[in-house]
């Protein structure tokens, strides 16, 4: 087996699905974690305060899952200085960065994920 790593832009993935073929996936990841199959790990995030500032943050973020059905495991990562902003009185954050997404096929050689 031959491992190989593809790194896509959001132009790159843009119409690579369907919006059909998106909320397919979506209810089966739902029904798998229901069934108790599918698992994810809690969001976990760090985050510093800027310079002292109250309302910029230096923002690290981590979130990751596996939906067995799919023969597929992802992990997000995002990094990014986030504002502290107030939106119909509430707090809210900006998030101006990046993210990479690490998609992994965890079925056999011969898998190909099904939507």
């Amino acid at each position: 087996m031959v491992e190989k790593t593809l790194v896509l832009s959001n132009e790159d993935i843009e119409g690579l699905v369907t919006t059909k073929e998106c909320i397919k996936a979506v209810e089966q990841a739902y029904l798998e974690h229901g069934q108790g199959l599918a698992q994810e790990l809690p969001r976990r995030r760090i985050y510093q305060p800027r310079d002292g500032a109250q309302d910029h943050y230096y923002w690290f973020n981590e979130m990751a899952g596996i939906v067995p059905g799919t023969h597929t495991m992802a992990l997000r990562l995002n990094s990014a200085t986030v504002q502290v902003t107030k939106k119909r009185g509430n707090a809210c954050f900006g998030f101006p960065g990046p993210l990479v997404v690490s998609q992994f096929d965890c079925g056999t050689e011969s898998s190909v994920p099904r939507f």
